[in-house]
């Protein structure tokens, strides 16, 4: 994912609006150590063929606070 990606529409599927804020890993890991948090480490937790869309993934995050 190279940018960020936010949804904020009626969802079809659920039946009512659906907002949601999809940051890149540099974006979150940037959030973070502005909120204290240092040494990252990335981890990839899902395989590509769990991913529903194209422009969203999903990492796990470890860092020491």
């Amino acid at each position: 994912m190279n940018e960020d990606v936010i949804i904020n529409k009626y969802s079809e599927e659920l039946k009512t609006i659906y907002y949601s804020e999809y940051r890149t890993v540099e974006k979150e890991k940037y959030l973070l150590a502005q909120a204290g948090f240092k040494n990252f480490e990335v981890f990839d937790i899902y395989p590509a063929e769990c991913n529903r869309w194209d422009n969203t993934h999903f990492f796990a995050i470890v860092a020491e606070k």
